[in-house]
């Protein structure tokens, strides 16, 4: 993204990856923008160096968890995400703090306190998305019977009857008010381009022009793979690319709104 094309190491050790010439813009001090990146530069642009950690994990797996909690070292029992532990400290009265556009919850999200979900891209909320009153009463009736079945079968003791009900009916007027939210997104001035990121740049800027409230919208990137064990350039150009249009639409789209 950011390579050290002025620095004889640098190609020393990536010999047939490393970037030179046009394939990057000039940052200066023998730094190296891809190219595919220069176009946000309009926009303001930084870079962070070195980020990772000191106690690596050859696991995919522990290293994903690791960036999800927010902690360079092992990870002990479950807990809360770092972007879960930002929207405890951002939560106000709004319908959601955070969401991420992704299938399910991703455990960045998980809190403490505050309200966080996963939505789907493509706006899909099965049985909801139909919305009509008979379909809101189906929905009701099974909140309501799993709830009772919760208490019935013992999984939560009586002491915790009210706020079950209370939780239940909670989620079930949450869903709904976001079944209603997706149906009646603005659509957004920028013309994204037609690929799985540019759908998700596209839906954060429906939310945002929505004004609901959302203080964090987390977009892990769909469509690209860094996990490149083979052909790096190509994918990693990819990459780039799809990261590069996907933003400067997004960028555009935030100039619109000025924001």
């Amino acid at each position: 993204m950011l390579a050290p094309v002025g620095h004889g190491r640098y190609h020393d050790a990536r010999p047939t990856v490393a970037l030179a010439g046009k394939e990057v813009e000039d940052w200066g001090d023998g730094w190296g923008l891809h190219k595919s990146l220069a176009q946000l530069q309009q926009f303001g642009l930084a870079a962070l160096h070195g980020v990772g950690t000191h106690e690596p994990d050859l696991s995919h797996f522990e290293m994903t968890a690791r960036w999800q909690a927010g902690t360079p070292r092992a990870l002990g029992p479950a807990g809360t995400g770092f972007l879960g532990r930002l929207s405890d400290q951002l939560a106000g009265d709004e319908l959601l703090t955070a969401v991420s556009l992704d299938l399910g919850q991703n455990p960045a999200l998980i809190s403490d306190r505050s309200r966080t979900s996963g939505l789907a891209i493509d706006g899909g909320l099965g049985i909801l998305e139909v919305g009509s009153e008979e379909t809101q009463r189906r929905v009701a009736r099974a909140f309501n019977a799993l709830a009772e079945s919760l208490l019935s079968s013992g999984t939560v003791g009586s002491e915790s009857a009210a706020e079950v009900r209370r939780a239940t009916g909670a989620g079930l007027d949450g869903m709904l008010a976001i079944a209603t939210l997706l149906r009646t997104l603005p659509d957004p001035e920028t013309e994204f381009p037609e690929t799985d990121f540019g759908t998700q740049l596209r839906l954060a800027s429906q939310l945002l022009r929505s004004d609901s409230g959302f203080r964090i919208i987390h977009i892990p990137m769909n469509g690209g793979s860094f996990d490149t064990h083979d052909n790096h350039r190509d994918q990693h150009n990819q990459n780039m690319t799809l990261l590069g249009d996907g933003l400067a639409a997004f960028g555009a789209e935030l100039a619109a709104l000025g924001m």
